[in-house]
């Protein structure tokens, strides 16, 4: 038996919404998906108050110290290069700081991790020295977790600034951290805030190891290259 034509055409509309619905859901999944992705946090970092006693880096006596922890081969971090040299800019030439990139390593690392790109741009910045922490014993010391993480300090070694100066992973462009970081180099005030930092996870020790750490690894001076 024949089916009427106003069947049919219900039926095709049913099919077409169906599609649409289906279309519609994909694009809100992959959105969202993206959307989570870019303000996603990678690892929570341990609140300090200032420079740490058994660090083996050493702080500025004449200006305040920017240290930026490092991921080599995050590509999200590129942003947080950029955004740093733009803080640098910012900063009146009085109060620019020496700049020291923590790039964390596994302990059996290659080229592959000192001669990533975000290692050569690092090198690239104002006033600045690539450190290569071998197992993230010094970022272990700073409480830091996660790469594109900066660190600002006075030459008296107290904490101006502490956080991310990107808006999201991987995201450059003027942002709340960058700004914070210029006011707390240049002195206009003490930020209260820490914003987020996105970034991948640095090579960290072993939540189990971590005490032990500071000892059992220090950095290898071969390694170290200092201003």
């Amino acid at each position: 038996m024949n089916q009427s034509p106003d069947v049919n055409s219900l039926r095709w509309k049913w099919t077409l919404s169906a599609i649409f619905v289906g279309w519609g859901v994909a694009i809100c999944a992959a959105w969202w998906s993206m959307t989570a992705y870019s303000y996603q946090i990678d690892g929570e970092a341990q609140s300090i108050a200032a420079w740490p006693s058994d660090s083996n880096l050493t702080l500025a006596d004449d200006r305040p110290t920017v240290l930026l922890f490092l991921h080599p081969r995050c590509p999200c971090s590129a942003a947080s290069l950029t955004e740093l040299e733009q803080a640098i800019s910012d900063t009146p030439a009085a109060r620019k700081p020496r700049v020291l990139v923590i790039a964390t390593v596994p302990t059996q690392y290659d080229d592959q991790w000192t001669g990533a790109s975000n290692v050569e741009r690092g090198k690239r910045l104002p006033n600045a020295s690539v450190v290569f922490d071998i197992g993230g014993v010094e970022s272990n010391k700073f409480g830091v977790a996660s790469s594109g993480h900066v660190m600002a300090f006075a030459s008296s070694g107290d904490l101006l600034f502490t956080g991310g100066v990107t808006e999201s992973r991987g995201h450059a462009g003027n942002n709340v951290g960058r700004a914070s970081l210029v006011n707390a180099l240049t002195g206009a005030a003490f930020p209260t805030a820490k914003p987020p930092v996105f970034g991948c996870r640095l090579c960290l020790p072993e939540p189990s190891s971590r005490e032990e750490s500071g000892a059992a690894a220090p950095l290898d001076p071969n390694q170290v290259s200092l201003p």
